[in-house]
């Protein structure tokens, strides 16, 4: 799951209860060409919730297609107009294979590193679920997180988890702004074009 949020208010100034606008987008569960071994068959959260769902361009949900990621990136600033924190624990089910897990998701990773610097306003959160970090592309990853982000806050694997899908969650906060040509030629890259 992927998904984009915005502050749109406070209640008053004593109050610290944040009313948040929101998007979000997932492999598409009613989409017949997905295949079943690349995500889980589950719709309870979208069923109750589906004015903030998006399964993007093509309709299958796959932020790993680049027309795919210009829709989810345009139609984040379209919704939400500023877009201050995204969050993507996005995976792919590794149950027939757990030990190669790291290897499996890492490209889903950095479709969830790219949709977060072409979309997040400066100052933006970015938390992302990730694996482990033995794997050269894990570790390059986090190098270009750690350029392009102030802090790397937290990294932490979740005590209830059992070892056979341990993730860990990287909690990056603001862009550095002498990083921003990266971050514009990204969007340039990316979004200006066909």
């Amino acid at each position: 799951m992927y998904s984009y949020l915005s502050k749109l208010s406070t209640s008053s100034k004593n109050d610290l209860l944040l009313q948040w606008k929101w998007l979000a987008t997932t492999l598409n569960p009613y989409y017949e060409g997905n295949d079943v071994c690349f995500m889980i068959n589950e719709d309870r959260l979208i069923m109750n919730s589906k004015e903030h769902w998006t399964f993007l361009a093509d309709k299958t949900g796959n932020i790993m297609d680049c027309a795919n990621m210009k829709f989810l990136v345009k139609k984040a600033k379209k919704c939400l107009g500023s877009v201050h924190l995204v969050t993507a624990d996005g995976s792919i089910d590794c149950q027939n294979n757990p030990n190669e897990q790291e290897a499996m998701v890492v490209h889903l990773h950095f479709a969830e590193i790219l949709g977060a610097l072409l979309s997040l306003d400066k100052g933006g959160t970015f938390l992302v679920k990730m694996f482990t970090f033995f794997e050269c592309q894990t570790v390059c990853n986090l190098f270009l997180l750690a350029c392009l982000f102030d802090k790397v806050q937290t990294i932490f694997k979740k005590l209830t988890e059992s070892s056979a899908y341990a993730s860990s969650f990287a909690h990056l906060v603001s862009e550095v702004s002498n990083n921003i040509f990266i971050v514009r030629f990204l969007r340039y890259l990316f979004l200006s074009r066909p």
